[in-house]
């Protein structure tokens, strides 16, 4: 996390400056506004949020920073990038992926019913993202439409992590997390639309079996039938953990960036490092611009 000096006085524009130049507010929330803006150097889109520190406590602060350090780590092509996380005396930036479609929510509001082949299609999206945060030890723990954004080609992107926790091997999670409105499906009385295929309709009520030691795993889901078809390549194999990705680094976006003026070694080393700086922001912001959602994800030469 990058700190620099600042007070209430100077405005993120100052904060941001020379990096970003900032557009339109896209959100508002409780501690501060989300805001598009242009990255200088390669011109891409990125979403800054601006959290207010005067109007967040001690603790939760601890806790945001923390989900600061988890997100940053990841790389999936279904889940929100945080680029970088700048600090000054009264605010915090964060610089995530711009994804420009907005919310799933209003999406599933705009066309009232989606059809189920699109359906499929953002859940296969979802199931691989979630497994990848599984996979690295991460429960999420807010799923819900409003989280879940959709980028220009109306691919899914998970994101806002605030209330995700980390997962130890042989312990359970202890505290309540998520929506109110979106608490445990499963306990509720529910009936499944007629409208459903046979096969999602029997998906859904494996998912959301009561008894946990009976319900449907990531595993079982993805071997459903009704999950299989048009299941993209990229999508059909198992995510790699962070720690195999901080190796592979792609040679064309890495002499693209030391052509920029950044140095070889040290670059070499932020990445495999999974350090922040100008460096290895610019590496990401090229690397995903170029990939979008692809089979090469997870591609990349070893150092």
């Amino acid at each position: 996390k990058r700190k620099r000096d600042g007070s209430r006085g100077i405005g993120a524009e100052s904060a941001l400056s020379p990096n970003y130049i900032l557009g339109k507010t896209i959100g508002i929330g409780s501690f501060g506004k989300v805001k598009v803006a242009e990255h200088v150097l390669t011109g891409h889109k990125v979403a800054i949020k601006n959290l207010d520190l005067t109007k967040i406590k001690t603790k939760a602060m601890e806790e945001k920073e923390e989900r600061f350090n988890i997100s940053r780590l990841f790389m999936h092509p279904h889940i929100i990038r945080l680029y970088e996380v700048m600090e000054t005396t009264t605010d915090i930036f964060m610089v995530t992926e711009y994804a420009e479609s907005g919310e799933l929510f209003d999406y599933i509001v705009l066309k009232r019913r989606l059809h189920e082949d699109e359906a499929r299609k953002l859940f296969q999206q979802i199931i691989s993202g979630v497994e990848y945060c599984h996979k690295n030890m991460v429960v999420h723990r807010d799923l819900k439409p409003e989280n879940l954004l959709l980028d220009s080609n109306y691919n899914v992107k998970i994101a806002d992590f605030g209330l995700s926790n980390v997962m130890q091997k042989g312990h359970l999670l202890k505290t309540c997390g998520g929506s109110p409105n979106y608490a445990a499906p499963e306990a509720g009385v529910y009936t499944i639309p007629s409208h459903l295929s046979a096969g999602a309709r029997d998906l859904i009520a494996r998912i959301l079996i009561v008894d946990p030691t009976k319900r449907l795993t990531i595993p079982g889901i993805r071997q459903h039938p009704w999950f299989q078809p048009y299941l993209p390549r990229y999508l059909a194999v198992s995510p790699p953990d962070t720690t195999q990705q901080a190796q592979n680094i792609d040679d064309d976006i890495f002499q693209h960036v030391v052509r920029m003026g950044f140095e070889r070694n040290h670059l070499v080393e932020s990445l495999c490092n999974r350090v922040q700086n100008e460096g290895t922001v610019v590496y990401h912001l090229l690397l995903d611009n170029r990939l979008g959602v692809s089979s090469d994800y997870l591609g990349g030469a070893e150092f």
